[in-house]
């Protein structure tokens, strides 16, 4: 079968970024947390290492906590179990802030991490509700037989990944929804992320997300809606001010920013 790369920089709606949208800028936080600025409501929880990031909560229970890393975390084992194991009763429905850390998906003797879940590959098998997974850095390498992989989120219900970097590569051998970031999106917005890693699939892959369930909306260009849905304002996803530095490969639907948007049609972008 015909294999489809898509190399180099992809800018969603060919837009240049300047310096001040880049997530370059973020910085950690001290190691006390003095620094962070907690929304209303919410309660702050520190992750310093692997074992912090393994105790994440999940599920509509768990709702409110702030979590921030206040250091660089590896995952030095051969298999990672994502958090979650189910897209909206035990999904991930809290914040997660990297303060510029990154996680590294290392393995064991730094061959990369293979994550066999039964789906949804990442940090996080699902997110939902308001959850935010901002000012994070993903590197390493993780290879899966799964769908639905990504760095962060294998599958986002809603929610919003925010100025968020890969640079890890991914690699899926067997089936569907590929991303840099995300591998499905059915709702909520991605906004301010690059890719560097190349990613590696079969059909649905992109660079930042693999496919869109629904109707999606790149940087104020609509696409895949009718003119009535236009004039509605009927928009289920966002990507805005997202860049593509990394080779995306798959043998169908593949895009530098998204592979599919599949409501209305099933292009690349």
């Amino acid at each position: 079968m015909k294999q489809l790369k898509r190399r180099g920089l992809s800018l969603a709606a060919a837009c240049v970024m300047t310096l001040t949208m880049l997530p370059i800028g973020m910085q950690p936080v001290s190691a006390d947390g003095a620094d962070v600025e907690v929304p209303e409501g919410y309660v702050a929880q520190p992750v310093s290492n692997l074992e912090g990031l393994k105790a994440i909560k999940t599920g509509k229970a768990a709702a409110k906590v702030y979590y921030y890393l206040t250091d660089d975390i590896v995952i030095d084992t051969a298999k990672w179990v994502p958090m979650g194991d189910n897209e909206t009763s035990n999904a991930f429905y809290d914040v997660l802030d990297g303060q510029g850390h990154s996680i590294t998906f290392a393995g064991a003797g730094g061959s990369g991490v293979s994550v066999n879940f039964f789906c949804y590959d990442c940090i996080c098998s699902a997110i939902n509700g308001e959850a935010m997974a901002k000012n994070l850095i993903t590197k390493g390498a993780i290879t899966s037989s799964r769908q639905s992989t990504g760095t962060i989120v294998g599958q986002m219900m809603n929610g919003s990944l925010d100025h968020c970097v890969n640079y890890a590569t991914v690699t899926v051998s067997s089936t569907l929804y590929a991303g840099g970031l995300a591998g499905r999106v059915r709702c909520g917005v991605v906004s301010n992320s690059m890719n560097y890693g190349a990613i590696t699939g079969k059909q649905f892959v992109g660079g930042l997300v693999g496919s869109s369930s629904y109707t999606v909306k790149i940087d104020n260009v609509d696409k895949g809606l009718t003119d009535e849905e236009i004039k509605a304002g009927v928009v289920k996803a966002y990507i805005v001010n997202c860049a593509n530095f990394g080779e995306v490969t798959g043998t169908e639907k593949v895009g530098g920013i998204l592979g599919l948007a599949n409501k209305h049609n099933r292009k690349q972008y």
